[in-house]
């Protein structure tokens, strides 16, 4: 799974970068519909790594440390100290239904699908 969040990322670079997504799917042997569709994913799922941290999303550093390229100690500290997005503002109209659904991007979202994917370490002990 790292390698391919790193696939999106480099892919993502490579575009914002001016390659066009032709040329990307002339380089990879892919079609500009499914080269479209992966620059798609990698705006959530492959943003830059945040600095001090091994990842873009809480979800890779999950991925990393799953994967054995950092401790579990790390990826704790690193999930701890991570800076989430300011929720949405309440509605100030009572008919309004003001809960805000989780961002694909959001911490909540990224840690919930480490575990579902089973990327995550974690240990919990009674």
């Amino acid at each position: 799974m790292v390698a391919h969040i790193g696939f999106l990322r480099n892919l993502r670079q490579l575009y914002e970068g001016g390659v066009t997504q032709k040329r990307l799917a002339e380089v990879n042997g892919d079609s500009q519909p499914a080269i479209s569709q992966m620059l798609q994913r990698a705006r959530v799922e492959a943003p830059d790594v945040r600095p001090g941290t091994h990842g873009g999303t809480a979800y890779e550093v999950a991925a990393r440390c799953a994967a054995g390229e950092i401790d579990p100690a790390t990826m704790r500290a690193e999930l701890i100290g991570w800076e989430c997005d300011k929720p949405m503002a309440p509605s100030a109209y009572p008919d309004v239904d003001d809960v805000s659904p989780h961002a694909e991007g959001g911490f909540n979202h990224q840690v919930g699908r480490a575990l579902t994917h089973g990327s995550s370490p974690v240990r919990t002990t009674t």
